[in-house]
């Protein structure tokens, strides 16, 4: 089965919107990974980083207190995995 064209929006508005294929769009992502392990230690990637763990941290606070709702445990749960996919970023090697 293959998966649908996707569109790319960049959000910090330094390339077009994009449309790519599957295959494209694996490529693209081992790029961006690779990117993001070679500038791993650069400041700005560091203070984003340490942001995402203080916001991660606050959600998930608050999806533990009484009367958290499930888009509270949803929002906490969507950061902890996008932490969790960064990790594995930078302790992987591309084959």
């Amino acid at each position: 089965m293959r998966a649908p064209p996707v569109i790319v929006y960049p959000l910090h508005g330094c390339q077009e919107v994009i449309h790519v294929n599957e295959r494209e769009s694996l490529l693209r992502a081992g790029k961006l990974r690779e990117m993001v392990r070679k500038h791993w230690n650069e400041p700005g990637v560091k203070a984003f980083i340490e942001l995402l763990e203080q916001r991660t941290a606050r959600t998930q606070r608050q999806a533990i207190q009484p009367g958290a709702t499930q888009h509270e445990a949803g929002q906490a749960y969507g950061l902890n995995e996008f932490l969790a996919l960064l990790h594995g970023i930078v302790v992987s090697v591309e084959k």
